[in-house]
């Protein structure tokens, strides 16, 4: 490897890339769900606002996450994907409670949940390469 040649993972920037267009998804589709339920079942009026301040706030947290990656990716450093490594935990519980725990679990949300946590199986795999990666060039300069 060239002393001063780049690092960072291009594989990595577009799967963060591509999580951050998938969470705009992800939200709109997470909204449309709330409407179809809150119109077809019986929804307690405190557990929808409950639930709907959940994916906003999974929506939200998934974002700084991918900020976060995206410029520990770029500017080469270990700290950055670190913190979104310890940012994938409460997203990931996130994720799973609306795979199988709110009040009303339909296909779609399984399917649109199971994506989200396949994305970020996938950047935790490429996060902890790029770390390896960043660490082995500053051995070498």
């Amino acid at each position: 490897m060239i002393v001063g040649q780049p690092v960072a993972s291009l594989t990595l920037q577009i799967l963060l890339y591509g999580d951050g267009l998938y969470n705009w998804a992800y939200l709109l589709l997470q909204l449309a769900l709330f409407v179809y339920r809150g119109y077809t079942y019986n929804y307690k009026t405190l557990t929808i606002g409950f639930e709907l301040l959940g994916v906003f706030l999974l929506f939200l947290l998934q974002m700084i996450r991918i900020f976060i990656g995206s410029v520990g990716n770029k500017t080469e450093e270990i700290v950055p994907l670190l913190y979104m490594l310890l940012l994938t935990i409460p997203t990931a519980l996130g994720a799973l409670y609306f795979l199988g725990f709110q009040t009303y679990v339909l296909i779609a949300d399984i399917i649109i949940n199971i994506a989200l946590l396949v994305f970020m199986i996938l950047e935790v795999l490429l996060s902890l390469i790029a770390m390896i990666r960043f660490k082995g060039s500053e051995k070498n300069q």
